[in-house]
């Protein structure tokens, strides 16, 4: 149960077929003044919802206003209609999830709401009863029938005896007879067959706005070089049109699914069924509609694929943007450091770049606060708790009392001579280790035991290995570049090098190694790499030892002895 303003409604379910269709019952009251006295409309209709049929809502007219059901005008019957559209459209919001709203708000343009419907109206007969030529007669008859239906696009007698009537109209179709009931599932397939129609027609417009979106577009891209801050306006657009794509082929599936489940029409059996089957030709009507989604997905696949080659030239336009600034950049930065022909060298010295200024003025700032605070210390050791020494005291009593102003050039001498010691100390400590993170040597030994190598290099877990085919003279040269990283503690104690090796694998040689760190330290200056590889190498049992008399590993001998 619910409402909304004065309009009470209340549901209930019939049946339901799994995932297949549901059927339920709905009564919706109109109140006046919210009592039941005031009570002037009154709706109770039935509405399926089918994977086959789509929605389907049926109510039969029992009174409008003053006159009963049989004696209604067709102006009533339009003025009923559009409040069941209303009242249907509203009940159905509740069923349909948040996706499907999506899907309708999109391909309607925000005006869900005021979609077009179909009608069929099976009435027992029209008065003054003639036939289906007589009511076309571009006056009161015709126009009538065109408020129900729409412009009358097709008329017919339905039977042998003629005693049934058809008239299709832009929105729906009037059947009248006392037979008309007994076609029911010919006119729910033209119902059916109508609306699908009607979608797919709605979907090639969508489809064909965002098409023409792709175009312009197109043009967006190609003019990013006049104007580069269209490429921004294209990007966000791009974004736009591939959701709508995506929205677009979402309905297209669910269109395609939705036919695929609708089962070939069939002619009636009885007369008026056959007339009414050819009058509402549904033969080529189903035709129409399957020839017509086809074309539509052949559009649709088209439309991606511009889409495709649309973003193939954003992404090249946005990599000849970036190319262009790293060109400009690439060139402004020769400009900057080429020599001019009109540049003379006047002097020698160390050129600070910009990035070193503020590592320079923090030095000097914390090397002036450090002798700040240690003549603070000194000279006002009583006042913070400390004893001050009696040598400084001795020595600053004198200028204390006789000349202030020398005692106050002696300390700012002294936090001068402070910060000249940490710039000193910054440039040594950057000079060593830009100088000591690499270390090379000749190694030049033989490999007396291959598999020995391999072991060893497995566990020290070797992280890369490549191979080189060379060919001097007559002799043939294979060399393997290894690289691991020697964690022996012993050895560096925390400062791991990562070790590259270059070993000739055809004649079992060890030629050169390079020992690398990510930074300085004080076991990495004194490190001598040639000694270290061959020690870590006679360990292993790869090479053989230099001096049998000395067997000790180098790292491990006092500097005076010989390897």
């Amino acid at each position: 149960e619910g409402g909304r303003g004065g309009v009470r409604s209340q549901s209930r379910l019939v049946d339901c077929l799994g995932s297949v269709s549901v059927n339920f019952q709905a009564n919706l009251c109109a109140m006046d003044g919210g009592e039941l006295p005031g009570v002037r409309k009154v709706e109770h209709f039935g509405v399926h919802v089918g994977v086959e049929r789509g929605v389907v809502v049926g109510a039969q007219m029992e009174s409008v206003m003053d006159r009963d059901w049989d004696d209604m005008s067709f102006e009533m019957l339009a003025r009923v209609l559009v409040d069941l559209h209303t009242n249907s459209t509203e009940l159905l919001k509740d069923v349909l999830t948040h996706e499907q709203e999506r899907l309708l708000e999109f391909l309607f343009n925000g005006q869900e709401m005021h979609r077009t419907k179909l009608a069929v109206f099976i009435m027992d007969q029209i008065e003054p009863k003639m036939e289906a030529a007589s009511y076309m007669d571009h006056d009161m008859y015709e126009a009538e029938l065109s408020r129900a239906i729409g412009d009358i696009q097709l008329w017919r007698d339905l039977g042998t005896d003629k005693t049934d009537l058809l008239f299709v109209g832009e929105y729906g179709v009037i059947v009248a007879g006392p037979n008309s009931r007994k076609a029911e599932k010919v006119y729910v397939d033209w119902l059916t067959l109508t609306a699908k129609d009607l979608f797919i027609r709605q979907l090639f417009v969508r489809l064909s706005t965002t098409a023409s979106r792709i175009e312009e577009l197109h043009e967006m891209i190609a003019s990013a070089a006049q104007d580069p801050n269209s490429i921004n306006r294209a990007r966000r657009r791009l974004r736009e049109i591939t959701g709508e794509m995506s929205l677009l082929g979402q309905m297209l599936e669910l269109c395609l699914g939705s036919l695929e489940h609708m089962s070939p029409v069939q002619r009636s059996k009885d007369q008026v069924g056959k007339d009414m089957f050819e009058g509402l030709r549904l033969s080529k009507l189903q035709e129409e509609v399957h020839r017509s989604v086809k074309d539509l997905e052949k559009m649709f696949q088209s439309s991606m694929a511009d889409l495709k080659t649309l973003q193939d030239n954003f992404n090249t336009e946005q990599r000849k943007i970036l190319q262009n600034v790293y060109t400009e950049v690439s060139n402004s930065s020769d400009q900057l450091f080429r020599s001019r022909a009109n540049l003379k060298i006047t002097h020698k010295g160390t050129v600070s770049l910009p990035s070193e200024m503020p590592i320079i003025v923090m030095t000097i700032c914390f090397s002036g606060m450090l002798g700040v605070e240690i003549l603070k210390r000194l000279h006002t050791g009583v006042t913070i708790g400390y004893v001050t020494p009696r040598w400084f005291s001795s020595g600053i009593q004198p200028f204390s009392e006789t000349s202030p102003a020398t005692l106050f050039l002696l300390q700012f001498a002294f936090i001068l001579l402070t910060c000249y010691f940490g710039m000193w100390f910054l440039g040594r400590s950057g000079r060593r280790s830009g100088e000591l993170l690499r270390k090379r040597a000749v190694i030049n030994r033989k490999i007396v035991d291959m598999k020995a190598l391999i072991r060893f290099l497995e566990d020290a877990g070797c992280v890369t290995a490549q191979t080189s085919a060379d060919k001097k003279g007559f002799k043939d040269s294979k060399i393997v570049t290894v690289s691991f990283t020697d964690k022996s503690f012993f050895r560096w104690f925390g400062d791991y090098p990562l070790v590259t090796l270059e070993l000739d694998y055809v004649h079992m040689f060890v030629n050169s190694a390079l020992l690398s760190w990510d930074y300085m330290g004080k076991r990495i200056s004194r490190a001598d790499p040639y000694a270290l590889v061959c020690d870590m190498l006679v360990e292993a049992g790869a090479i053989s030892k230099a001096d049998p008399r000395n067997p000790k590993p180098r790292w491990l001998r006092e500097p005076d002895e010989e390897y």
